[in-house]
């Protein structure tokens, strides 16, 4: 009798919380009418941004696309295609100039794979005929790997990248072979580029041998460039420099050394601007760190670096952003902010782990800076292995015109889980005058300041789907809860995945999740503005 009284009290303060928290006005939440699920490897969504979205379910031969409508919230058109390869994988869905393209890989028994497009016709949810845009020379590698759980452990990234150019009138494919040999000394890396125009046609495309070794460098970044030019950058290891390799359709590679003050980067972001140059924009730090107790490795971000080269290497501007002391300490416990200051006399002190998520140059020239922490630790018990991944604090930031910071905040966040991204992570929406970044958070933190460490969510536990709003003007936030992601109007719902989340039109979000029964539902998030 006791046990029972004691579950009827833990509900009734349950459903107590759940009536106290406030709903935020800011979006208007609907759902659609179930219609069949479809079961599928992958699954891929884009908007064409005039009232209709789009899905591509790749499961190995049989490729399914969808045509929603936005305002009427329900799906107007399905049509399957089973005359692919057994082994196909889509590689992405590739936009130029108002068409999108499904890009996809196959592969024989030799292990050369075959890359292909066809055209996704949205008048009427329909492919084009089938281009195929080449072959690979021999096996190629899988990419780094990605916030995903695969069967023997982290899952690798994609073979293939896609990269286009800012004016859309190219695009280039890039890859990488399987190394020869184990050794990292012993191997030069042997890169894969293609190139083509917005009508699929090939402008060049060959495999080349760099001149280093894979000891030596670090791959930082790729573009092509309008004339079909593709640049690349590198960390070079032992000279401690950055190097813009230049990689022409035909001749030699040219290497220059660019002079920028020794700063590191792990991952960078480069554009061609209409300029003709190459803007850039990274976390820069000093160094590589190694925490014993967690069994990780992580990069300490000290700030923000944009810098423009001209396509022979030259520096031509850069501002350096430093994280301030105030902000790295923000949400860390006392016996880590008394390591920030000490590190910070020395000028080490930083953000571990910051990853970039987003990154907007506006029209006016300002820019919109989005990191997220993020990082994975391997857990040993015996003979268990798991990965415990963690999604962490936000840094946002709105850099001026003239290069000055317009304000930068340090958002809390924290969340936990064990089979890759799944729920965690984040999305991203920007209204005419806010910025909106959503996230799935713990029910106890619903009414949680914004300046309160937040109780951890653990992913595949429920919990609310939660927007930081960010005044553009100002950089004034504050949270919002939208809705809670177990039971949404009314309706039970499974299976949240953050990748889902798409943007339908300039103010409004979209996410597809199961109800049971062999159906999906749409979510539709509209700004009330």
């Amino acid at each position: 009798m006791l046990r029972t009284n004691a579950i009827l009290i833990f509900l009734l303060i349950s459903v107590t919380l759940c009536a106290q928290v406030k709903l935020s006005k800011d979006f208007k939440v609907t759902n659609s009418k179930p219609y069949k699920v479809v079961d599928a490897r992958t699954k891929e969504y884009f908007s064409d941004m005039k009232g209709f979205t789009y899905s591509v379910k790749t499961d190995r031969e049989r490729v399914i696309l969808q045509k929603f409508s936005v305002d009427g919230m329900k799906e107007t058109a399905r049509k399957e295609y089973a005359d692919f390869s057994e082994k196909n994988n889509s590689v992405g869905i590739v936009e130029l100039q108002g068409k999108f393209y499904y890009v996809y890989e196959s592969h024989d028994d030799s292990d050369i794979k075959t890359v292909s497009a066809r055209e996704f016709i949205t008048d009427d949810c329909t492919f084009g005929k089938e281009l195929v845009l080449f072959h690979s020379n021999g096996s190629v590698a899988n990419g780094p790997s990605v916030e995903k759980i695969g069967f023997f452990g982290l899952r690798s990234g994609p073979p293939f990248s896609v990269f286009t150019s800012f004016d859309e009138s190219k695009f280039m494919i890039q890859y990488r072979r399987k190394p020869i040999k184990k050794s990292d000394a012993l191997n030069h890396d042997l890169i894969g580029f293609f190139v083509f125009d917005n009508n699929f046609d090939k402008v060049w495309g060959r495999e080349i041998r760099l001149p280093y070794n894979e000891e030596d460098i670090n791959n930082l970044a790729y573009i092509v460039a309008s004339d079909g030019t593709v640049y690349m950058m590198v960390f070079h290891n032992s000279k401690k420099n950055i190097q813009l390799l230049k990689i022409p359709a035909e001749g030699e590679v040219a290497v220059y050394e660019i002079q920028h003050g020794g700063f590191l980067f792990n991952k960078l972001v480069m554009n061609e601007n209409p300029d003709g140059n190459i803007n850039c924009m990274g976390y820069y730090g000093n160094g590589i760190e190694y925490n014993y107790w967690e069994g990780k490795i992580s990069f300490n971000a000290n700030g923000i670096n944009l810098f423009e080269l001209s396509k022979t290497g030259d520096v031509l501007a850069s501002n350096e952003i430093e994280f301030p002391i105030d902000l790295i300490n923000l949400y860390a416990t006392n016996k880590q902010q008394k390591k920030n200051n000490k590190r910070e006399d020395k000028g080490k002190a930083g953000i571990k782990d910051l990853k970039l998520r987003e990154f907007t140059v506006n029209p006016d020239g300002s820019m919109f800076i989005l990191g997220e922490q993020f990082y994975v630790i391997q857990e040993i018990n015996g003979k268990v292995v798991r990965y415990h991944f963690y999604y962490r604090d936000l840094v946002a930031a709105k850099i001026n015109p003239d290069g000055k910071v317009a304000w930068m905040k340090k958002l809390p966040k924290r969340q936990e889980g064990f089979k890759g991204r799944g729920g965690l992570g984040i999305s991203y929406i920007k209204s005419r005058d806010a910025h909106y970044i959503l996230y799935l958070d713990n029910v106890k933190n619903a009414s949680l300041k914004t300046n309160k460490i937040p109780e951890k969510h653990i992913d595949g536990k429920g919990g609310y789907l939660t927007a930081y709003k960010i005044d553009d003007a100002t950089g004034d936030a504050e949270k919002l809860t939208l809705y809670n992601s177990a039971k949404v109007n009314g309706v039970k719902t499974y299976q949240f995945m953050t990748s889902r989340i798409l943007q339908a039109n300039e103010k409004t979000l979209m996410v597809e999740v199961y109800k049971k029964d062999k159906e999906d539902i749409m979510i539709k998030m509209e700004l009330a503005e």
